[in-house]
């Protein structure tokens, strides 16, 4: 049966100085109860998705909320199934509280050592041997927690010769033996903790199980407390401390290798470049059932580090363990005999790879002695660098200070700049929006017009296809024709309006002379009348004429009415208009009376003088 390794993210309470410092979760992360989402740097991309885990528990959850999400690590183990339970995380994140706890909390070794003895208890049909071990991993080198030897146990074929293991009778038994452990642990002061683990713990629990039809079970439960990841120029370590953070990160840099290896599924997992890993190679992508909890802190100084373990977390939670429950009839799952002719196979490998370690360990430690003093030279110099750079800052700060001031007033003012220019704004956009009414109802007009423009043109085409070029010159030349006619006609018209003239001037003596001698109708104004009647070059129907209109007008103040009817039927009317009206005019009292009677009209065009002549007395 296959299982995934459960992982769960634990965020550590905010401290009195974080807190001071501002550091909060809520600036790093949105969680619930299985999701977690950051909200800073590359990783605020994946949105409301971010990382789902088995479980996430806040700042204010405890150890026995922890405890009770792993317990079933207890009944596992009862039933043959391996179980581990390791702590994650960066240094000062709270792994060693998860795993130890307090004298208010307890830890989870405690809780499940208490939990386990209980549970066996209550299995009537089974009897179950609890042995316990204890060690720890320190610059790659592993220490028994339980003896005061300081002797160096030897690994092999992944199992450690010389451990010692002790019988548990009860629950106190045990945790006496973890508590012992734990004061023997190596630990150490940084600037990030005063209580630094500078050591891996695995406090390891062998069950083994008969029931009463005789079948055996055995299983191995591991509490593993990890030391915290540090970067050494933030935990101010010493020599010491720093080469144990040296052998620290690289043991976890194996078991990252070795999870992205699992969760990528590789050919080849590389268990062998830890002994941490070697050690746990069952829990990982082995036959057990493995708890992650990886611990993490609100520090913003330590955000990246945080994510790493995060990403850690997310690719764990991805590798498959193959769980299977060791169990044999009547007799054992395998023997200390067995356990040794088969790491005596790989007893020449081992010694091999012990000497390669040693020698790595020669080649660091003098890496580490050449880093000191190159870093020691350096912390001088860079003494000296900052005290300059702390006069130039202040200088710097003091200018800012008044770049600041000055630039507030200036921002003040293109405030009430900008403020002005957004009302001008608005105005133009009400003034364009008033245009755009106009363009539209002008596109319209303009629209219409060539529509009719487009019309007339093809009329025009339409009546200029119609006229052939024959008859536009036969036009042109009758036009011609006519042009020259009436330019002759103007031309006699000028000569006759001469002579006429000529004449007229005449007439004005003649009647100037007569003026003195109007007083009767004597026959010498009658012969001037012929006189002027043989000038006009009418005499003959004139003549007659002008004796008819004596006629007439003395009829005229006796019958005006009747006489005017026979005057109109006179048959020289109809011919010499014009000199009939050239010499009414010389008489316009009778001139107008026969008009307002009559309603006789003469032609428009008259040969009237320009200039008027004093009527005669007939």
């Amino acid at each position: 049966m296959t299982d995934k390794i459960k992982v769960y993210v634990r965020l550590r309470p905010v401290d009195e100085e974080s807190s001071q410092e501002g550091d909060s979760y809520d600036k790093l992360f949105k969680w619930s109860d299985h999701r977690l989402c950051p909200l800073q740097g590359k990783e605020a991309s994946r949105g409301k998705d971010g990382y789902l885990f088995q479980r996430v528990f806040s700042p204010e959850s405890t150890n026995r909320d922890v405890f009770d999400e792993v317990r079933e690590v207890v009944s596992n183990g009862l039933d043959g199934i391996s179980g581990t339970v390791l702590a994650y995380g960066q240094t000062a994140t709270g792994k060693t509280h998860t795993m130890q706890g307090s004298d208010s909390d307890a830890g989870i070794s405690a809780r499940l050592i208490k939990h386990l003895f209980q549970e066996a208890s209550n299995r009537s049909d089974w009897t179950y041997t609890m042995t316990v071990g204890f060690f720890e991993i320190y610059n790659e080198h592993v220490y028994d927690l339980l003896t005061t030897d300081a002797t160096e146990l030897e690994l092999r074929c992944d199992t450690l010769v010389g451990l010692q293991s002790t019988d548990c009778a009860t629950a106190d038994d045990a945790t006496a033996l973890l508590t012992t452990g734990q004061v023997n642990r190596k630990q150490a002061a940084t600037d990030l903790n005063e209580r630094s683990s500078r050591s891996h713990t695995v406090f390891r629990i062998q069950v083994t199980g008969i029931g009463s039809n005789g079948k055996k079970r055995s299983s191995q439960i591991h509490l593993v407390d990890l030391a915290g990841s540090e970067c050494a120029k933030t935990a101010g370590t010493s020599e010491a401390t720093l080469r144990e953070g040296s052998a620290i990160n690289k043991s976890l840099l194996s078991l990252i290798h070795v999870i992205k290896q699992l969760a990528d599924k590789a050919s080849h997992i590389n268990y062998r470049d830890s002994k941490l890993t070697r050690i746990l190679s069952n829990s990982l992508g082995g036959n057990a059932k493995t708890y992650l909890i990886c611990c993490i802190t609100a520090c913003q100084k330590f955000f990246s580090g945080t994510m790493s373990t995060i990403h850690f977390a997310d690719r764990a939670r991805v590798v498959y363990n193959t769980v299977k429950v060791n169990e044999a009839d009547g007799r054992m799952l395998i023997s200390y005999d067995d356990h040794m002719r088969l790491m005596a196979m790989y007893e020449e490998d081992i010694t091999a790879a012990q000497q390669r370690e040693l020698a790595m360990e020669d080649i660091i430690h003098q890496e580490v002695k050449a880093a000191l003093s190159i870093a020691s030279a350096d912390a001088v110099a860079e003494t000296k660098l900052f005290e300059e750079l702390d006069l130039v800052s202040q200088e710097k700060i003091s200018a800012l200070e008044k770049q600041k001031s000055a630039s507030e007033k200036e921002t003040v003012r293109l405030e009430k700049e900008v403020h002005k220019l957004q009302k001008k704004v608005d105005d133009s956009e009400k003034a364009i929006d008033r245009t755009k009414g106009i363009k539209a109802d002008t596109e319209e007009k303009l629209r219409d017009l060539r529509k009719q423009l487009k019309e007339k043109d093809a009329t025009i085409r339409e009546k200029n296809k119609q006229l052939s070029s024959k008859d536009t010159e036969a036009r042109y030349d009758d036009l011609a024709d006519k042009y020259a006619d009436l330019e002759k006609e103007k031309d006699n018209l000028g000569e006759l309006l001469s002579e006429r003239e000529s004449k007229i001037t005449e007439l004005e003596k003649d009647v100037s002379s007569l003026k003195k001698t109007s007083a009767s109708a004597s026959e010498e104004n009658i012969i001037k009348r012929a006189k002027i009647v043989s000038m006009c070059g009418e005499s003959g129907p004139v003549t007659t004429l002008l004796d008819d209109i004596r006629e007439v007008h003395s009829a005229f103040l006796k019958e005006p009415k009747k006489q005017s009817k026979k005057t109109l039927k006179h048959p020289a009317l109809s011919d010499i208009s014009r000199d009939v009206m050239h010499l009414v005019n010389k008489r316009p009292v009778f001139a107008s009376k026969m008009v307002e009677d009559l309603s006789w009209k003469p032609r428009t065009k008259s040969c009237t003088p320009a200039r008027s002549v004093t009527p005669v007395c007939c």
